[in-house]
């Protein structure tokens, strides 16, 4: 029972996509290598910018960034009594706050195209390139 249990498990993360990494993100600008620019705009949509490079080429930059707050959590006020004699002495702690920072990621690709349209290179810089990788 316990190797059919174990089978399944296995059947089961085999035919997950997996997790986005930094190298599915290689495996990606890897594949768009000499392609063509418009059909890379066709599947990501319009890019941000693009410029003018001194050789004629151009320089296509697409980019996205998100921003998000992460949980915040308060922890409960407590209160400790001591007892003096016949005296009570109560102190109140105040609760502590934790999270709710603003968190912001990126990813930005730049593509240098040519004349015809055609990818001559291409790299990316961000905290948040990663894409799951190809089989």
């Amino acid at each position: 029972m316990q190797k059919v249990i174990a089978m399944m498990a296995l059947l089961v993360v085999a035919s997950c996509g997996g997790m986005p990494t930094q190298r599915g993100m290689d495996q990606l600008m890897q594949s768009w290598d000499h392609g063509n620019v418009n059909d890379f705009i066709a599947k990501a949509g319009p890019p941000a910018q693009v410029y003018d490079m001194p050789n004629g080429n151009k320089v296509f930059v697409f980019g996205r960034s998100e921003t998000y707050t992460t949980p915040a959590y308060t922890s409960p006020t407590t209160t400790t009594v001591q007892t003096i004699g016949n005296t009570a002495y109560a102190t109140t702690y105040p609760g502590t706050t934790s999270g709710g920072q603003s968190v912001t990621t990126s990813c930005t690709i730049f593509f240098e195209v040519d004349s015809s349209q055609t990818i001559v290179s291409g790299h990316y810089e961000g905290n948040n390139c990663r894409v799951r990788e190809r089989n």
